[in-house]
């Protein structure tokens, strides 16, 4: 085994929390655990482990965010659910303590005795796009058209001075780390300016209880004041806070 190898094998697995119902809590706590490296992007993982269950709708969007993981990767469920969305996960139960089996995992792929999970989408484009437009071309006319499922912009008038400016269509989530789990967000951006706003929350079909008052609701509150940090950047911060209400 190369050193590479065995110092990538050693060190903290670099993970990527995609949290579903009842799994933000368990999340948070594990920016604390010194054992896993969360991260804020699939791309920077080799693990990625589903926090919660993950209702129907969501099992798709969980598997295009499986795929982006780059090679070698694999995937722990830390849920009791029956069904998941990923067939071949290691599940972890949630009661237990998933960071031994992410951290076996993680040295077992970094050393090629565990072999990478395979991709689970189908590998082709999600939108008819190639050869649609009037002479051939991808899109249809010079505008429009979805590249491998990425809209492109398209022109649209700026309020403020009236100049014709491209607009470009994006959606965040529904598994951003720092936004409640299933939330969608689907904007029309135009330079700095958001010109539309739509919002999708599968999530509020099954929200989750309010602590009662004392340390317990207390413990709740400070971890939203610890994911407005994320957002900040102020990760450090954050795991104070997230330690602070692990001793109330």
């Amino acid at each position: 085994m190369s050193l590479l190898r065995r110092l990538a094998a050693a060190a903290r697995p670099p993970v990527f929390p995609l949290v579903g119902d009842g799994g933000r809590e368990r999340a948070r706590r594990l920016r604390i655990d010194r054992r896993l490296r969360l991260v804020a992007s699939p791309r920077h993982a080799t693990v990625l482990l589903v926090v919660g269950d993950l209702p129907p709708d969501l099992v798709q969007p969980a598997q295009r965010v499986g795929d982006q993981v780059p090679a070698p990767r694999d995937v722990v469920v830390w849920s009791d659910a029956a069904h998941a969305p990923f067939p071949d996960a290691i599940p972890v139960a949630a009661g237990a303590d998933p960071a031994p089996a992410v951290v076996d995992l993680h040295r077992g792929l970094m050393t090629g005795e565990r072999a990478s999970a395979p991709v689970i989408g189908p590998a082709e484009n999600p939108v008819d796009w190639q050869g649609v437009g009037p002479h051939g071309q991808g899109g249809e006319g010079m505008m429009g058209g979805k590249p491998y499922g990425r809209p492109m912009a398209s022109m649209g008038e700026e309020g403020r001075d009236g100049l014709m400016l491209d607009r470009y269509p994006v959606t965040l989530g529904p598994f951003l780390p720092w936004m409640p789990p299933g939330l969608s967000l689907d904007l029309e951006l135009q330079g700095d300016v958001i010109q539309s706003l739509a919002v999708r929350v599968p999530a509020l079909r099954c929200p989750e209880p309010v602590p009662s008052p004392g340390p317990p609701r207390a413990r709740r509150h400070l971890g939203v004041v610890a994911d407005l940090l994320v957002v900040l950047g102020l990760d450090c911060l954050a795991e104070r806070v997230l330690r602070l209400a692990e001793d109330l």
